[in-house]
């Protein structure tokens, strides 16, 4: 557990907020019903944030803080959860590989809701196994999975991969593919019913790389981004295969087949859509039982194998290590040096594409108004009626924006008989930070 929270702990604020989680920020300042379901989330951990943050205000320590916290609650159920249905050291073994798990420990150190996701689908876990014992606990797993769907939309998921997990003795495979199958259908028929608003990176990122319909990142995510992670689980899953019987091999045989067609759903998702939909965030909810399962693993194996599960838990846990020193702490884009130099000028006014996001908290400590940019065809307007009120107008935003939003911009000013100077901040860590001045 003090391994789990020192690691999420570690240097949480070296770095400004990201845009992501200005937007929760942003939504938790201007708190209201209609702001509260803006983000695609549930207002779980929008609550949980204005509250913590009218205490302790909006440092970068302090804001990130509950998802720290919440994560390290995740290696205590997980921990509590091997205990109930295992022993001691598989409960231990399981903390300690979740404490490294660096997917979890990114998201625990960012104001977003994934680190709260993850808590609840730990609860939630555990009372699905308590149920599979006792079907008297069904209020138990009713609660607990409510907790999961304040906490995100994704725990439509998490009930999904439950079921498939449940159904894995059925004798009837080809109708839980069948079913699998449905889903999928329901999914894409759906698609024009959900606001993707806010979800465009999906197209950009299905665009740009050619195997995004892949889970190739999700993949990379839960062999702990570490090729000799990769390694151990490949040597601890050869282990447990062999030591399978007969009838036991038959069952491994028909939850993979059910695993992989419902992996092979969200695939048909993503090409019919055509958006990038394996985002590591977005199946957060799927460590506490992969950490669990990673945990029965080595039981099984350990009294016939002991020095090569030793060996594999190795070859993961220092793989993980390394993968920890690469990726945290996540430096992110520039946004507060972007505000301090604007501030340095006076009589300024932000316009962005991102306005659910920048205005706080960097520019509204420094009291710099932000507003929408309008589209190109009424930039010019939008230039010359601000700068009859202020002397700077500025355009902060990522590089993508730019290029998608306003790739005409230079054109624009120009024809307006306006100057305009690039401020762009750059960093060789984290992405680059639009910002350009315009002036008569």
């Amino acid at each position: 557990m003090f391994i789990s929270l020192w690691l999420r702990l570690y240097k949480l604020d070296f770095s400004g907020f990201s845009l992501d989680e200005m937007i929760s920020l942003n939504i938790a300042e201007n708190f209201n019903l209609l702001y509260l379901f803006s983000d695609n989330h549930p207002p779980l951990h929008t609550i949980a944030l204005k509250l913590w943050t009218n205490l302790f205000g909006l440092s970068e320590f302090m804001a990130r803080f509950p998802s720290a916290l919440f994560s390290t609650g995740a290696t205590i159920v997980i921990g509590f959860t091997a205990l109930k249905f295992s022993n001691r050291w598989v409960s231990l073994l399981c903390m300690l590989l979740h404490a490294v798990f660096p997917l979890s420990i990114i998201n625990a150190q960012l104001v977003r809701p994934y680190a709260l996701f993850e808590l609840a689908s730990s609860v939630q876990f555990y009372f699905y196994l308590i149920y599979l014992q006792d079907r008297t606990r069904i209020r138990s797993l009713l609660f607990s999975s409510l907790f999961a769907v304040l906490s995100s939309y994704l725990a439509a998921l998490l009930f999904l991969f439950e079921y498939v997990f449940h159904q894995r003795k059925n004798s009837n495979v080809l109708l839980i593919i069948g079913v699998n199958a449905l889903i999928v259908t329901l999914l894409v028929l759906s698609r024009e019913l959900i606001d993707w608003r806010y979800l465009d990176w999906q197209l950009i990122k299905f665009n740009l790389e050619s195997l995004s319909f892949l889970p190739l990142d999700l993949l990379r995510a839960f062999s702990y981004y570490s090729p000799i992670s990769s390694i151990g689980l490949v040597v601890l899953c050869i282990l447990f295969v062999r030591s399978l019987g007969a009838e036991q091999m038959n069952g491994f045989y028909k939850t993979t087949a059910i695993v992989l067609s419902f992996v092979l759903s969200l695939i048909v998702f993503s090409l019919v859509t055509r958006r990038a939909i394996f985002s590591e965030r977005y199946f957060i909810f799927i460590i506490p039982m992969f950490i669990y399962i990673a945990g029965s693993l080595v039981k099984n194996i350990y009294p016939l194998h002991r020095y090569l599960a030793i060996f594999a838990l190795f070859f993961v846990v220092g793989g993980s290590t390394v993968s920890i020193i690469r990726k945290v702490p996540q430096k992110h884009p520039p946004w507060k040096d972007a505000a301090f130099s604007i501030s340095l000028y006076g009589s300024s006014i932000v316009l962005t594409t991102s306005s659910r996001a920048l205005q706080v908290p960097y520019f509204k400590n420094r009291n710099i108004e932000v507003e929408p940019l309008f589209e190109e065809d009424s930039v010019a307007e939008q230039l010359n009626f601000l700068l009859m009120d202020f002397k700077n107008v500025w355009i902060v935003d990522t590089a993508w924006n730019r290029l998608l939003n306003f790739s005409k911009l230079n054109d624009i000013v120009l024809k307006a008989n306006l100057k305009i100077e690039d401020h762009t901040i750059y960093d060789d860590a984290s992405a680059a930070v639009v910002v350009l001045r315009i002036t008569r």
